[in-house]
């Protein structure tokens, strides 16, 4: 049986994008966001949050959000324990980046203040949602020291759940070689396999 899990996933592409997908198993649709064209430069940092909360697959970006997507689709039935940690995946040419401080954390124990409505014209960019979490599960790997990506590098796993927050830091390297192919992986949470996939993302069965 195949494992196509997205848990998430983060690419980044020869227009020197970003691009985060989820998704939770065969049996589910992948979900994705992209930062603009153009956003990803060599010798820069970035701060990368990526989060799935109450159905909704959120990414911010150095602090500011790059989009949501209706995560229902991607979620599927059954167990995503001990799912590997790629920095990067062994399908795809690594990206030439260094990450750091990186975070998994479990969600689905967390409980979140009394929301309030929004304002009709926000004056700034909305923060990320805050919350409390006693008892969760979360990982902690690579703080405050740099690790290159390397294909199919496995820096540990995790037991995803439905409900979560990953964050990493990035650094773009000046050896980073854009148009070497279109897509270079940075970060994988989950098992999967290859496949052949339509221009609009949506995966087609596997007959071998």
């Amino acid at each position: 049986m195949s494992r196509r899990y997205r848990l998430p996933a983060v690419y980044l592409n020869r227009d020197q994008y970003m691009h985060v997908t989820q998704r939770m198993g065969s049996g589910s649709k992948q979900v994705y966001i992209d930062t603009d064209k153009g956003t990803m430069h060599k010798n820069m940092t970035y701060h990368v949050e990526i989060s799935v909360l109450h159905g909704t697959f959120s990414v911010w970006f150095d602090g500011k959000l790059a989009g949501t997507e209706d995560a229902a689709a991607s979620n599927a039935a059954g167990s995503m324990d001990n799912q590997p940690i790629y920095v990067s995946n062994p399908w795809n040419t690594a990206a030439t980046v260094e990450v750091t401080n990186f975070n998994y954390l479990d969600l689905d124990e967390c409980t979140f203040p009394p929301t309030t409505p929004p304002t009709p014209k926000p004056s700034i960019t909305p923060s990320p949602t805050t919350y409390e979490c006693e008892g969760e599960m979360t990982q902690h790997l690579i703080a405050n020291s740099w690790l290159a990506t390397t294909q199919d590098h496995v820096l540990g796993y995790v037991d995803a759940v439905e409900n979560y927050r990953v964050e990493f830091d990035m650094r773009i390297l000046e050896s980073m070689n854009f148009g070497a192919t279109s897509w270079f992986s940075v970060l994988q949470i989950g098992y999967s396999t290859q496949c052949v996939c339509r221009r609009v993302w949506r995966w087609l069965p596997i007959t071998s």
